[in-house]
Order: structure tokens, then sequence, then C-alpha cells
């Protein structure tokens, strides 16, 4: 039995029954009616309590709800979480700036230009929801500072309202969650894990037995898909007791599997050439190992006698990785499920793309600064609406991976909410009175916008449908019925859509090949940098896990997988690899007190069979020197197969540097 399959009976107790939603719509996620379900009633909700208690800013209740509604229990939390943190550090900006520029438009307007550049800069470095909260905190100055510019005394009783708007929309996205959800988030998270970790014993069992490994997908592929999981390991701690505890266990399994992953495949390519019997003998006494559990994960069985062969060395070393990463993400595992036990601990790095969040901020402070300028000059009523939406859409769609196809998708998105928050507002509500009826004439449209987004085919358009609904619909206690505040309205997010649109189209263009060619030249400098001996300490998990982040921004930048792209991405692959086996080299060699040779293949060799040569009487220093071994052999062959695009990179220099 497989360490998944002895994993299932415990966790089975730990983990909540899925039993699925009640029913499914063809052509529809499953969770649809559900979803659509609670973010319809969570709107009402909050439009019921803002209004009961008179709240200046009830429409914003609401719109917080719509911002903030997301699939999952943990993901709508984790949301919220960042967009109340990022509305208090924003409102407090607003209140700030307005009070040093109370009668300066010009220096307000710039001020606040700068501050959502800045903003943008750091959510640009940020993942996930964290990206969220500091752009929030940006444009929130503009929804207080900007809104309220010809009345800076009314500031502060904006940025309260605010606040209890926002506050009360996460309420009741909470209570809803609470009433009518469950811990999806972490169910799904402990499923996925299972589902790798029984791929990646599958896949290691193939390495170690001599089997052929598939080639698709390619391992940059399968680890960016195993990274991708660090993003519901964060909206889980959300939803569960000890949910540090919980998300530590998860980052300990992922980095498990991702060293599960590289291991099996470094393996698999060594057992293409000859091996002895009792490198043979050793690899099978793995797959045993691993085929009964990983033997109470006790990790490799110790090391009596190095090989005299660099190629066993690097086989058996592997191996021994492999184990050690095994045990690692079956501990992770055990730490997810219980909540209680201890996890590993383990850095997960991330590739920050500071000339790219650079350009995102440049591109905002100039957009941003052309619509402050059209609002000093236009003298319209509604520019400071419009500047506002602009820095906003400006702002949060910039970090998309295409701004331009996603401002596309927001305009295209439009139309219909503007069509049916005008029946709702001039058909339906005028013929109604009471919240009853309001309720009656709203539930159903804002149901459908919810609906629409969890359909695969309108899945880019739904964010904007239900925001925009609920932003020219705008209720309150005492509604106007004012059909011209209507198409202003209506036309602020007209324009506001045009000018985000340009703004990405010609201010600074985003250009997939220049964020490729980026990410590409910090592979390579890192390759070089542990080549001249400057790594950066001896955490190999960790390097790992950076090493497997920046090949899914590989990923993410080639674009359309062509036999071309594949190329480069393995290409790319194997210089990660040989980064990740000189620090492997380095670190052996640090342990025995031992200088790297200089990167010469035919050197890296002769060191590998010299320190396999040395009688080392203590088990640690026998380790560190089978781990040294391993390291140089694999590097040495590395170097000679990726000759020519080592040096076509600018990783290596002559002959002097690769033989």
């Amino acid at each position: 039995m497989t360490a998944a399959g002895q994993g299932a009976g415990s966790a089975a107790d730990a983990v909540p029954r899925d039993e699925g939603p009640w029913l499914i719509l063809p052509g529809f996620m499953p969770d649809a009616l559900g979803f659509a379900a609670r973010t319809t009633l969570a709107v009402l909700l909050a439009y019921f309590v803002a209004f009961a208690i008179q709240l200046d800013t009830a429409s914003s209740a609401g719109l917080t709800v719509a911002i903030v509604a997301q699939p999952t229990p943990g993901m709508a939390m984790s949301k919220a979480l960042y967009r109340v943190l990022g509305t208090l550090l924003g409102g407090a900006v607003a209140f700030a700036l307005v009070a040093l520029f109370p009668q300066d438009r010009t220096m307000l307007l710039m001020a606040f230009t700068l501050w959502l550049g800045a903003c943008t800069f750091v959510a640009a470095l940020l993942r996930d929801f964290r990206s969220y909260g500091a752009v929030l905190c940006g444009y929130t100055v503009a929804i207080i500072a900007i809104s309220g510019i010809d009345a800076p005394d009314g500031v502060f009783l904006a940025t309260l309202n605010r606040v209890a708007a926002i506050l009360l929309g996460v309420a009741c996205v909470a209570a809803v969650n609470a009433l009518f959800s469950r811990a999806v988030a972490f169910e799904a998270l402990v499923a996925a894990l299972r589902r790798r970790l029984a791929a990646a014993e599958a896949l290691a069992l193939s390495a170690l037995t001599g089997q052929d490994l598939p080639s698709e997908p390619l391992p940059a592929q399968e680890g960016a898909s195993i990274l991708a999981l660090r993003t519901d390991a964060s909206y889980a701690a959300t939803e569960l007791p000890n949910g540090r505890a919980r998300n530590a266990g998860a980052r300990a399994a992922i980095a498990g599997l991702l060293g599960m992953l590289f291991a099996s495949r470094a393996i698999a390519t060594g057992l293409k050439l000859p091996t002895d019997a009792v490198t043979r003998r050793a690899l099978d006494a793995a797959a045993a190992r691993l085929r009964d559990g990983g033997a109470g994960d006790a990790g490799p069985a110790p090391l009596d006698v190095l090989p005299a062969d660099p190629l066993a060395a690097a086989l058996l070393d592997r191996s021994r990785d492999l184990l050690r990463h095994h045990a690692l993400t079956r501990d992770g595992l055990r730490a997810l499920e219980t909540g209680d036990v201890p996890a590993p601990p383990v850095r997960l790095p991330v590739h920050y793309d500071v000339v790219g969040a650079g350009l995102s901020a440049a591109r905002t402070v100039i957009a941003v600064g052309l619509g402050s300028v059209f609002c000093i000059l236009a003298g319209w009523p509604g520019a400071t609406g419009l500047l506002v939406q602009q820095a906003a859409f400006t702002a949060l769609l910039g970090m998309q991976p295409n701004p331009s196809a996603a401002g596309v998708a927001m305009g295209l998105s439009l139309p219909a909410p503007a069509l049916a928050a005008g029946i709702i507002g001039f058909v339906l509500l005028p013929q109604a009175s009471g919240f009853e009826m309001f309720a009656l004439a709203t539930a159903p449209f804002v149901f459908a916008a919810a609906l629409a987004a969890r359909h695969p085919a309108l899945a880019r358009f739904g964010p904007g449908l239900l925001l925009y609904l609920l932003l020219l619909l705008s209720p309150a206690n005492t509604e106007s019925f004012d059909f011209a505040t209507y198409m202003n309205a209506l036309l602020v997010q007209v324009m506001a859509v045009v000018f985000m649109v340009l703004a990405f189209r010609l201010v600074l263009p985003v250009s997939r090949r220049r964020r490729l060619a980026r990410v590409a030249d910090a592979i390579g400098r890192q390759v070089r940098r542990t080549l001249a001996g400057r790594q950066d300490g001896h955490d190999l998990i960790a390097a790992r896990c950076l090493l497997a982040d920046r090949l899914a921004q590989v990923q993410v930048w080639l674009g359309e997988a062509t036999p071309a792209r594949l190329a480069v991405l393995n290409r790319l692959s194997a210089f990660t690899e040989l980064e990740a086996t000189l620090r492997r080299a380095r670190a052996g060699l640090h342990a025995l007190g031992r200088a790297m040779p200089p990167p010469d293949p035919d050197g890296f060799e002769a060191m590998a069979r010299a320190l396999l040569a040395d009688d080392y009487a203590l088990g640690e220093a026998r380790r560190a020197a089978l781990q040294a071994a391993a390291g140089l052999y694999g590097a040495a062959v590395l170097l000679r197969r990726h000759r020519r695009a080592l040096r076509r990179y600018g990783v290596t220099g002559g002959r002097a540097d690769v033989a």
C-alpha cells in the first residue's frame, strides 16, 4: 500500500466528508448555485443592516460583498482580511494628505498619484490577496480624499463611513459563510495534496525501477502546478482552528513534493546509463521503502560505505534525497490534517520581478497623472468620479498578466449590468416601497450575475457583472430615481474603461517577451553566482522552491505551448537543475571544510572520484562526501550536456569555464 493509501484512513476522521453540491447546473462549475445563493443573501443582508442603521454609505456595504464574495469561505475571509487592512491604512493616508494639502488640489493629486504608484509597486511584488490589499490601500485614498477634494472638512467622516460599510460587508459575508458553507478550501487542499503524493510516489517508483518517465508534462509544468497549492494553503488557513500550523504543514508537503519530483527526474536520467549491481540493490531498497509507506517515515537508511563510481554515488544520493522528501511530504500532510502536529520548518521563497513592479508603478503614475490633468482642466462634475474609477481600474487590472485583455473584458461586461440597473432603478423600484420589495426586485439580478461568474465561458466577465450592477444601482434609504444621475454614473464608468484600456496600450505596454527575458536572466545570474561561489546560504529546499517558482513564472510569460517555447522551458529547467546540483555539491563540501574547485567539468569529476576514494570514519562526513561527490558529478554532466546553451545565455564564458 502506498503512503497515500495508508494515510487516508486517519485523515478521513480529521477532514469533514464532502457531500457535494445539492444540484449541479450543466455547463456551470459545481458550486455555482451555492455561490450565487450565498452572494445574493450576503448582499441583501448588508443592505438591510446598512439601511436599518442609516449608514450614509449604504451602497458601499453591498459593493464590499460583491468584491469579497469568493467560491470558498477561506478565499472570502482571506480577501476580506486584506480589504479591511488596506482600507484602514488607505483611510489614514487619505486623512493625512488632506490635512497636508487642504487648499491645494494640484499637490493633493500629485501626492495621491505617487502614493498609488508606490502601492502598485508593492502589489506587483506580492501574491494572492495580499497584492489586492496593497492596491486597495492606494485607491482608497482616491475614494476618500479625491472624492471629497472640494469638501476637505468631510474627509474624516467619509473615512469612518467607508470603514463602517466595509466592516459591515465583511461581517455579512462571514455570517452567511458560517451558516451555509463549510471548510471547502481545506478539503480541496488535502485532497489535492493526497493526489499529488500518490502521483509522486508512482513517478518515483517508475524512476527507481528503470522505467521511462513521460516526457509531458514537463518537470517545470509539474512543479508550477505543485507550487500553485501555496495559494490554496493560504485560503485553507483561514477556515479552521490552528490555521497557522496547518499552513506550515501544507508548505512542508509542497516542498517535499517538489523535492520528490526533481529527484525522480534526476534518477530516471541517470538510469539511462549502466549501473552496477550494488547501486541497483540500493535503488530497489529505496523503491521497497516507498511501497511500504516510507518505513515509518524514518528517511533513508544509514550509509555504511561510499560507492566508488560517481554515477553510482549520484544515483544513491538522489534516492536518499527522494526518501527524505517523501518523509517531509508525509509529515507535512499529517500536520495539515490534524493541526496539532508541528510541521518541519520550510521556506517557500518567490521570485520578485523588481523591474516589472517598477514599470507597473510607472504606468500607474503616468496614467493617473494624465487623468488628474483631465480632472483639473475638464471642469466636468463627473471628472472626480472618473479619476477615482480610473485609479482603481488601472491599479487593479495592472496586476493581471494581460492588462489590456482584462480591461477589454471589464468594458464588455458593462452593458448587461447597466441595463439591469436601469430596469431595477426606473421600472421596478418606483412601483414598490419597503425593503421587502427592494429585495424582491434586486435579488434575481444579483443571483444571475453571481451565477454567471461561475460559468467557464463567462468567468472573465463575472466579476465585472456584479460589480457594475451594484455600482450603478447604488441604492439608498431614500431613492432619488434621477435618470440624469444614473446616466452620469454610467458615463463615468464608460470613460474610465476607455481611459484604462488606452493607458495599458499606450503607456509602457506590458511585454511578455521582456518579462520572460527578465526571469530567464534571473535564472542565468543565479547559476553564474553559484558557479562563482557566491551563493547565499545552504538551504537546499528553499533554493529548489525558488528555482521552481522562477520556472513557473517562465510558463506564465511563455504563453501558448509551442515546440519552440517548450524547448526554451526545457533549457531553463536544465539550468535550474544545474544550479540545484551545484548547491548540493557546495553544501557537502562546506560540511567537509573543503573548497569548491573551479567550474570545469573535468575538474568536478576528478574531485568527485577523489572524495569517494577517501575513507570517512564518521557517518556525517560520509553522507557529506556522498552529497558533494554526487553534486560535482551531476554538475559535470550538465555542464557538458548544455555547453552551447550555457554559453549562448551568457551563463558561462569560454572554454576555460566549460571544457
